[in-house]
C-alpha cells in the first residue's frame, strides 16, 4: 500500500500534536503554597494569627507547628486632664512582652487588654496562656507620687510639679512631652527568626503625650491616650486596646512536581485539532474524486 504526501503530512500533523500533549503535563520545577491555617503567611515561611480587638479568645495550633513565640501587648491607659486645675497627663502604654515559646499542647487561652479611660476604666493585661504584659498606668504628679495601675514592663511617666506630664512607654522613659517610645515586634523578640525587622513596623505599647502632638508610628496597640488643648479647654483621649501576635513557621501543602504549561497545552489542542481538520478534508476530496469518476 503506497502513503500519498498529503496522507502523510496529515499524519505527521496530527502525530505531532499528540506528542506536544503529555508534554504539558510535564514534571517540571513547581512551588508549594503554605499551609498557616487559621492564620495569614506574613512573610515568606512565616505565618501569623493576630488578636487586636480587647476580648477572650481560643486558639488551637494547627497540628504541624513544632514551637509558636508570640508578641503580648497590654492595654494602653487613657489621659487625664484635670481642667481647670492646670495638671494633665498622658497615659502611660500597655507593656509588650516576647514569648519564645508558647505552649502549644493544648488550645491557647488569649486575653487581649481593653484600653483605658481615665475616671472610667483602667487597662487591661494582656495574657496567652501564664504569660502577662501588664496594661498602662497613670503617673500624676510626682509630689502626691500617685500612680494607678501600671505595667511592670513599662517605665514612669514624667510629671514636673505644677505642669503637664507624659505617659510612660515600653522601652524606655520620658523626659518631656514626646512620652515612652514603645517597641517594635522584632524589638522585643530580639534576634528570632520569627519576628525579622521589617520596615514600617508598629511601634507597640507608646505612651501618651502631654502636647497632643504623637508620631505616626506609635499608633500601635497598646498606646497611651494623649492630652491637648490649652486651659481650661484641655482634653483627654483614652488608651487603645492591647494585642496578641501569634507566629510559627509555616508547613508547606503538598509539592505535586507538576506544573501545567498553558502555551504548551495550546500548541497541542491546536496541533490535534489542525491534524483532525487536514484529515476531515483530505477524506471529502477523496470522496469527491471518486464519485466524479
Amino acid at each position: 500500500m503506497t502513503i500519498r504526501p498529503l496522507t502523510r503530512n496529515i499524519a505527521l500533523a496530527s502525530g505531532a500534536g499528540l506528542a506536544v500533549a503529555p508534554l504539558a503535563f510535564a514534571a517540571t520545577p513547581s512551588f508549594a503554597a503554605a499551609d498557616c491555617g487559621e492564620g495569614t503567611e506574613v512573610t515568606a515561611g512565616i505565618c501569623e494569627k493576630a488578636y487586636t480587638t480587647a476580648g477572650d479568645y481560643t486558639f488551637t495550633a494547627p497540628s504541624s507547628v513544632a514551637k509558636m513565640s508570640a508578641v503580648l501587648v497590654g492595654g494602653g491607659q487613657g489621659g487625664i486632664a484635670l481642667s481647670p486645675n492646670p495638671y494633665a497627663y498622658g497615659g502611660g502604654g500597655g507593656g509588650v512582652v516576647f514569648v519564645d515559646s508558647v505552649d502549644i499542647s493544648g488550645p491557647i487561652a488569649v486575653t487581649v487588654g481593653a484600653a483605658g479611660v481615665f475616671g472610667v476604666s483602667l487597662s487591661g493585661d494582656t495574657t496567652v496562656g501564664s504569660n502577662t504584659a501588664g496594661g498602662g498606668g497613670i503617673y500624676v504628679d510626682e509630689l502626691l507620687d500617685w500612680t494607678i495601675s501600671g505595667s511592670p514592663q513599662n517605665s514612669p511617666g514624667w510629671a514636673p510639679p505644677s505642669s503637664s506630664g507624659s505617659g510612660g512607654g515600653a522601652g524606655g522613659s520620658p523626659t518631656d512631652c514626646a512620652a515612652g517610645p514603645g517597641l517594635t515586634a522584632s524589638e522585643v523578640a530580639a534576634g528570632s527568626s520569627l519576628f525579622p525587622a521589617v520596615l514600617g513596623e508598629p511601634v507597640y505599647g507608646a505612651g501618651g503625650s502631654c502636647s497632643g502632638v504623637t508620631d505616626a508610628s506609635e499608633a500601635g496597640a497598646g498606646k497611651g491616650g494623649d492630652v491637648f488643648g490649652e486651659i481650661p479647654n484641655i482634653q483627654a483621649e483614652a488608651g487603645t486596646d492591647g494585642a496578641v501576635i501569634l507566629r510559627w513557621a509555616a508547613a508547606s501543602l503538598p509539592d505535586t512536581g507538576v506544573s501545567v504549561q498553558p502555551w504548551l497545552i495550546g500548541a497541542s489542542v491546536a496541533g490535534v485539532l489542525g491534524g483532525a481538520l487536514l484529515a476531515s478534508g483530505a477524506l471529502r476530496a477523496r470522496r469527491r474524486g471518486r464519485h466524479s469518476a
